[in-house]
């Protein structure tokens, strides 16, 4: 009886703690509202079907294959591009919305994000510079449309299939890339920057000297691909293994199963023959003609013909012939699940090789700490249960944290110390060959780049101490970094830790809005993770969380928040997350069913609506931006697409001016003859022919040393040179030309008002003519439009110490240009306190140190002359007090010469030996 009532009482415990364990599972429950209810087709794996019935899904799959290959750093400017494609397809995600009223899915991340974005829009009123905050801002408002849509539109499996096969074959293609380029096309850069012409060009450098730090970057054999930085191709290939890895064991299972095909579903062979040789040919044209034409350089144009067609034309005719045969002999769905198979091992084999390559150790490092995390959600989550998920996501960054406190205690005294310096480089015979310098797995301990990010981190707190509550605006962290930088401090323009970044530019609201956005993933996602019971889906989630995860551990020590492309990316993995998490959860399924039986279709069209408000005010503020890109490019429309970032024609234009304005007068003076000059370098300034040949001849070398004369109905050979014949009437079409040229820059800026240094471009067209003009009236009205478009720049830019520099120059032309008396006085005071102003916004800069003292002895010259004058008029008052503020400012000027020197010797001052005495 005892036994019995034990044996009850036994059974009785255990079903309260199944029950208690069931409410507890149903509090973690996510949120009722993120799930739309299963589609008929939701199982149905048919790639084309896919790209058949998921047009938006098609859209992300073109639009994440595509993102790697324009480097959002690099390419700056092509990012609103990519945000246009988006606005695209979140335009017809709302069209669509009107018609079909689908649930909105995963309304509180995206609230948390939106959150994020309105913090960012408040701070950015308190910018230190607008253009900056303007352009990021665009940029994240696109990160929020993909993460939007890969919420509500890949509400399919075959949708998420879709998405994840672009991304598996666009980090295929980018390993792969990488790979070799870092076998055969870094030696080749690595040739072409001992030409002078390439260092000026991509790197503003005279000569053939450059930085050490540019050395270094040249010469360590780091990996990068397509991407700008070896780190950012790691925190590219971290988000692409964890993706690969998931999709991995699904793929395996599929391969064993061997599913039969739908009838019905399946393409036909000819179909599946037609799409392998699409891609392949595709693959060949976009991808291996340039590798082949760079590895094979000594064929001839017929072997390299030959080459051509076996990549393009016999290789894709190949694989659709072979494809075509396996569908019928052993039907689509064997098929893909081996060609799914090898390639996702292949990826992930490149991945893990190029990853090692690249030298991320921060990369690696998070790749480890996700793993971990993942491994322990997969293994143990289910059987210690949410509870266990809960602690585990939360201590995590807790320990990141721990981590990276007692690295920057153990290393500051290094950083301090002084070295934060990169390796110093043997200089070479020959100042220009750039040499190649291996990493090894003993490099793994190098602790100098970390000592040169602590340095980084300290002077973001010294900035957060400052800015706590707004921040400086979104995307200034460089422009403010110069203000706060202390001796021994790297030279920088991101923090290499986006918290931190982010804290600097959006203050503590922003911050907190950011974590909790991450925050919520991590705790959301472990608790999804946990709750999966099948094995296969378990273990995609964790590659999706898995990679997300990773980016989110890297960017404690990079960053990577401020690379658009890999930013866009990071949400697209983050959205595809949710969307499978949504998707494969019957439970939520269900609870979508019931919020769908409580809402009204109407009520569910209507969301659409502000949604479409909002991409239309995002497109209409994102094309002022292109204007004004547009503009400042140069060459036909095509030209200035394709190359809207390219600045190289301003500077060219702005070489062509100075020749003909100053060279030239300068030549004659010296009575040496002029040299001929290309043609295609005039036009940049002299657009028209015919003004050309008004103070000129155009030639064209005829054979040797010899040229001809273009005749006048011929048309222009790009190999044409200008012989100038009238040098007086070449300089004033350059002067009317340049003129012309302002007039068109300043219509430009009403477009787009915010950009400082187009302000101080048009300010050195202005002083460039003032200097040249011979009229006293254009003189001045030049003058007066150098220092207004000066001034304009330093009130876009405050911070920034160039602008401050090069409004106090234009003060000091201004003061030239007028009589001389007090109002001339007044100019070169503002001009000094602009001086100041500059070494103040960069106080550890010895090169701002050394051009106040310059500056300032350049001053005291000018009121020694007020003196001398002053005192020939018997104004003994007037001339005491010029001597006095001239003493003042030698005496500053000397001591601003010795600051120099102290801080170019490292911050002691330099011990000069005494001068010999005179015999």
């Amino acid at each position: 009886m005892r036994g019995e009532i034990l044996g009850k009482t036994t059974v009785t415990k255990s079903k309260n703690k199944k029950r208690r364990n069931a409410a507890q599972a149903a509090k973690i429950a996510p949120p009722t509202e993120a799930v739309d209810k299963p589609q008929a087709d939701s199982e149905d794996p048919s790639l084309l079907r896919a790209i058949r019935q998921e047009p938006l899904a098609l859209g992300i799959a073109v639009f994440i294959f595509a993102r790697p290959w324009a480097d959002g750093l690099t390419y700056f400017s092509f990012n609103l591009y990519y945000l246009w494609f988006l606005i695209g397809l979140t335009a017809l995600w709302g069209a669509r919305q009107l018609m079909r009223g689908q649930t909105i899915r995963g309304v509180t991340p995206m609230s948390l994000l939106l959150l994020f974005l309105f913090v960012v829009l408040l701070t950015g009123l308190g910018t230190v510079q607008l253009d900056k905050t303007y352009r990021y801002m665009l940029f994240w408002s696109g990160h929020a449309l993909l993460f939007f849509l890969c919420l509500n539109c890949l509400r399919t499996r075959a949708a998420i299939g879709l998405v994840l096969g672009a991304f598996i074959a666009t980090s295929l293609v980018n390993a792969m890339y990488a790979l070799f380029h870092f076998q055969y096309m870094l030696p080749l850069m690595r040739k072409s920057v001992e030409d002078p012409a390439v260092l000026q060009q991509f790197f503003g450098t005279e000569g053939t000297e450059m930085s050490a730090e540019l050395r270094y970057r040249l010469e360590v054999n780091r990996a990068f691909g397509n991407h700008l930085f070896p780190n950012a191709l790691g925190a590219y290939l971290i988000m692409a293994l964890g993706c690969t890895v998931g999709l991995l064991k699904p793929a395996l299972a599929a391969w064993r199963q061997q599913p039969a095909a739908t009838p019905g579903d399946s393409p036909t062979p000819f179909a599946v023959g037609a799409f392998a040789w699409l891609v392949s040919c595709l693959a060949g044209i976009m991808f291996l003609l340039k590798p082949a034409a760079i590895l094979f350089q000594s064929m001839t144009d017929t072997q390299f013909m030959i080459l051509g067609a076996a990549i393009v034309i016999i290789t894709p005719l190949l694989i659709a012939t072979l494809s075509a045969l396996a569908t019928t002999r052993l039907g689509y769905s064997w098929l893909r699940s081996r060609v799914n198979v090898c390639v996702l091992l292949l990826t992930l084999a490149c991945s893990l090789f190029a990853l090692w390559l690249s030298f991320s150790r921060g990369g690696m490092i998070a790749l480890v700490g996700a793993v971990v995390v993942c491994t322990i959600l997969y293994r143990w989550g289910s059987k210690m249960g949410p509870a266990f998920a809960k602690a585990l996501t939360a201590t995590t960054p807790l320990l990141i944290v721990a981590a990276l406190v007692a690295g920057e205690t153990g290393f500051a005294q290094e950083s301090v110390n002084g070295t934060t310096a990169p390796p110093t480089v043997a200089s070479p015979s020959n100042p220009g060959a750039v040499g190649k310098i291996d990493l090894s797995a003993s490099d793994l301990g190098d602790t100098r780049t970390l000592n040169v990010r602590v340095t980084y981190w300290k002077v973001a707190l010294l900035m957060i101490r400052d800015n706590f509550w707004t921040g400086v605006g979104l995307g200034n962290f460089g422009t403010v970094y110069p203000r706060y930088q202390y001796l021994g401090a790297g030279n920088v323009q991101a923090a290499h830790n986006d918290y931190l970044q982010i804290f600097c530019e959006t203050g503590v609201f922003g911050i907190l809005a950011f974590c909790l956005f991450w925050g919520y993933f991590a705790l959301w996602g472990a608790r999804r993770i946990v709750r999966e019971n099948d094995p296969n889906e378990r273990w995609l989630l964790c590659g999706l969380y898995g990679g997300t995860l990773a980016f989110l551990i890297h960017a404690l020590v990079d960053f990577n928040f401020y690379n658009p492309s890999l930013t866009a990316i990071e949400f697209f993995v983050a959205g595809v997350f949710f969307a499978r998490a949504y998707t494969g959860h019957t439970q939520m399924a269900r609870d979508t069913q019931k919020a769908d039986d409580k809402n009204k279709l109407w009520k569910r069209q209507l969301i659409a609506l502000p949604a479409l408000i909002l991409v239309a005010l995002l497109m209409g503020t994102s094309t002022r931006v292109f204007f004004i890109d547009f503009a400042r490019a140069s060459g036909n429309t095509f030209n200035r697409i394709r190359e809207i970032d390219d600045q190289s024609a301003a500077r060219r234009r702005m070489l062509i001016r100075d020749f003909f304005l100053n060279e030239i007068p300068q030549r004659m003076a010296a009575k040496q003859q002029l040299r001929p000059i290309a043609v295609t370098s005039v036009v940049p300034l002299i657009p028209d022919i015919a003004l050309m040949r008004s103070f000129g001849k155009i030639l064209v070398p005829d054979g040797g040393e010899s040229y001809r004369q273009v005749a006048l109905t011929e048309a222009i050979p790009f190999d044409a040179v200008l012989f100038i014949t009238d040098p007086q009437k070449a300089r004033e079409a350059a002067m009317e030309q340049s003129e012309a040229w302002i007039e068109t820059m300043e219509i430009t800026d009403t477009i787009y008002p915010y950009i400082s240094e187009h302000a101080l471009s048009i300010s050195d067209w202005y002083r460039t003519l003032q200097q040249n003009a011979t009229n006293p009236e254009d003189q001045r009205r030049y003058t007066l439009g150098s220092v207004h478009w000066a001034e304009e720049g330093v009130e876009r830019s405050p911070q920034q110490p160039h602008a401050r520099r090069w409004l106090g120059d234009s003060y000091i032309g201004q003061g030239s240009a007028i009589e001389f008396g007090e109002s001339q006085l007044e100019y070169y005071r503002r001009a000094i306190q602009e001086f100041r102003i500059a070494r103040d916004l960069h106080p550890s800069s010895d090169a701002e140190w050394n051009q106040l003292g310059r500056n300032l002895l350049q001053m005291s010259d000018a009121y020694m002359r007020f003196f001398r004058v002053y005192a020939e008029a018997g104004l003994t008052d007037q001339a005491e007090r010029m001597l006095a503020e001239r003493d003042n400012l030698l005496s500053e000027g000397l001591v601003a010469l010795a600051e120099s020197a102290r801080l170019t010797n490292g911050g002691v001052l330099p011990i000069t030996s005494p001068e010999p005495a005179p015999n």
